[in-house]
């Protein structure tokens, strides 16, 4: 849609612009370029492993926006919105970010330095990367590529393995291996603290 409105304003200019009817559909080009160069939902880690005690989804966000200023990454994520890449419950759960979030889902998936690992959030749900975690510089760590998920490897609330839904050391939580273009789903302790980490995700 973006692409016909634009195609659709260089008709415009053309047809109305005498002095210049060339320069017009150029920088209108150049603007289509600019805009699109790094639209995406952009994901990110909050850096270091972390338990799964990390509380409830406002305390996660907030932890998500406050990694998004951080100077190695201020510059290079875009987007005003700050999500966890995380389920909380069956109302809450990671596949139904486009409809309980808006989160687009005809946008590419980018890493912080622009690279595509997903061509849009279907492409991305469907459990098969253009490019591992690792490689994107999304996980510095490779020994660091599992993430806390608390879902089915459909994006769907586990409704077992949550960890109190991030409020209980008690038990273990469910995780996605992204350390393979093809990712899978197991469980760890709740406690772990030295091998999984938690995306986050900005548009």
């Amino acid at each position: 849609m973006r692409y016909i409105l634009f195609f659709s304003l260089i008709i415009c200019f053309s047809c109305k612009t005498n002095d210049s009817i060339e320069e017009v559909p150029l920088a209108a080009l150049s603007i289509l370029t600019i805009q699109n160069s790094d639209s995406g939902i952009y994901i990110y880690s909050l850096g270091s492993p972390i338990n799964a005690v990390f509380g409830d989804r406002s305390t996660t966000d907030t932890l998500c926006t406050n990694r998004k200023s951080d100077p190695s990454l201020a510059s290079r994520i875009k987007g005003n919105n700050s999500k966890a890449f995380v389920s909380y419950s069956s109302s809450d759960e990671i596949r139904d970010f486009p409809e309980n979030y808006s989160l687009p889902v005809n946008l590419p998936i980018r890493a912080p330095n622009n690279v595509i690992i997903a061509n849009n959030w279907r492409d991305f749900m469907d459990g098969d990367l253009a490019i591992t975690m690792t490689a994107a510089n999304i996980i510095r760590d490779s020994s660091v590529s599992r993430i806390w998920t608390f879902s089915n490897l459909n994006g769907a609330f586990n409704i077992t393995f949550n960890c109190g839904a991030g409020t209980s050391t008690v038990g273990n939580g469910a995780y996605w291996n992204m350390s393979t273009l093809v990712y899978t789903m197991d469980v760890q302790l709740c406690t772990n603290t030295t091998s999984l980490e938690l995306l986050c995700l900005s548009y």
